[in-house]
């Protein structure tokens, strides 16, 4: 739930889901994660599917409405991390206009902002 008057809205997932299967212990809302990604029970998450979970209007976009947007993908602590991510980054702008860019961040590393994709 958004708040009313919400001004920015920075919805956070994490780089460390791409890779594991999609599970109940992996997705909050399993069945909704699943119809927005179109990924199968048990299948390997993507960055694509990470992807259209950022863009998708009932996804990190539900409840916006005209605040703000600026995603974060969280967890990216090393380099394989970080290239699923700026993959994950990509596609997401290229699927929504909804957002003009996607921050890359880490949980462990002392400098936490790794990167921002824009436009």
């Amino acid at each position: 739930m958004i708040p009313e008057g919400t001004t920015t809205v920075i919805p956070v997932v994490s780089a460390r889901a791409v890779g594991e299967r999609l599970t109940e212990e992996v997705a909050h809302r399993l069945s909704r994660v699943q119809a927005i990604t179109r990924a199968e029970y048990g299948e390997p998450i993507t960055p694509a599917h990470v992807a259209r979970l950022l863009a998708h209007d009932q996804g990190a976009l539900k409840g916006v409405a005209d605040a703000t947007v600026v995603p974060v993908i969280n967890m990216v602590d090393d380099p394989e991390r970080e290239a699923l991510a700026l993959e994950a980054a990509r596609v997401a702008l290229e699927l929504t206009n909804r957002f003009d860019r996607v921050v890359l961040t880490s949980h462990r590393q002392t400098n936490r902002l790794v990167n921002v994709v824009s436009r």
